[in-house]
């Protein structure tokens, strides 16, 4: 229900014609990203990372019940958003194109450090540091 309350909101701001125009993977994208705030504040050990690697996987598994397009836009809506600083006036006015969008989000989860829950700051668990 979020997700529609979302569109009517882009529309209000934006006029519907112009809302229309968007890209799927902004609109949908950004309607997902907005709908999911409260889970991904709520899970903070569920990154961008791993959502990422989720999708991957359900992309390989090929056409199924979830809207992978939603999926992908969303995480390239909340890169763009939370890693890049983008504001919403920029990601709906800004021309990129999803390639563009998704090699940026591969670049930087490819630089980014991995963190495991469950190994401490100085060393693993295992070898007692």
């Amino acid at each position: 229900m979020t997700h529609e309350i979302v569109h009517s909101l882009i529309e209000e701001e934006l006029g519907r014609l112009a809302a229309k125009r968007l890209p799927d993977w902004k609109r949908e994208g950004y309607c997902e990203y907005a709908a999911a705030q409260e889970a991904i504040r709520r899970d903070e050990l569920d990154s961008l990372a791993d959502r990422y690697s989720r999708y991957q996987a359900l992309e390989r598994l090929g056409p199924g019940p979830i809207r992978l397009g939603y999926v992908r836009g969303q995480l390239l809506v909340e890169y763009l958003m939370t890693v890049e600083g983008w504001s919403f006036d920029r990601l709906m006015s800004e021309q990129i194109a999803e390639e563009d969008a998704l090699q940026r989000l591969i670049t930087f989860l490819a630089a980014a450090p991995i963190e495991r829950p469950f190994e401490s700051r100085s060393g693993s668990l295992s070898d007692g540091t």
